[in-house]
């Protein structure tokens, strides 16, 4: 089975997004690979296709949120800023939507979970290391 097709991607996305619900409903320990695979709508052999533990699951699901905050934040160094007024919109801008998306329920219960579980996961103190993309400074 090749699992770099598009077909594949996809239900790897599928199987993230009903381990995210999984785990948010059950925490880590509550959750088990059949209640994985049944919020995901997959079978559980399909899941140990793409998954070969929970462990794996969880450092997965948790590292592509890590991810979606790189992907989320507008970064002062993507905009051109005019004077010192427009540097402290773009700068009040970013502020706003870091904190919205740091704030936000989901993000709070899944870092609940990424602290629980960090000690006993070795794949989540990797992700929690890893430093968000660099800011360059404009030439």
């Amino acid at each position: 089975m090749e699992l770099d097709s598009r077909r594949a991607q996809a239900k790897r996305e599928q199987i993230r997004q009903g381990a995210l619900a999984a785990f948010l409903e059950s925490g880590v320990s509550g959750t088990s690979m059949d209640h994985v695979a049944a919020c995901a709508g997959v079978s559980k052999q399909t899941l140990y296709v793409y998954f070969r533990s929970k462990e794996d699951l969880l450092v997965d699901v948790l590292g592509g949120i890590v991810a979606s905050l790189d992907e989320r934040a507008p970064l002062l160094a993507d905009r051109t800023v005019t004077d010192r007024e427009h540097l402290r919109e773009v700068l009040s801008e970013v502020a706003w939507v870091m904190v919205r998306h740091l704030m936000s329920d989901e993000y709070l219960a899944l870092f609940r979970i990424f602290i629980a579980e960090m000690a006993t996961t070795p794949g989540l103190l990797a992700i929690w290391r890893r430093p968000f993309r660099p800011v360059s400074s404009p030439a």
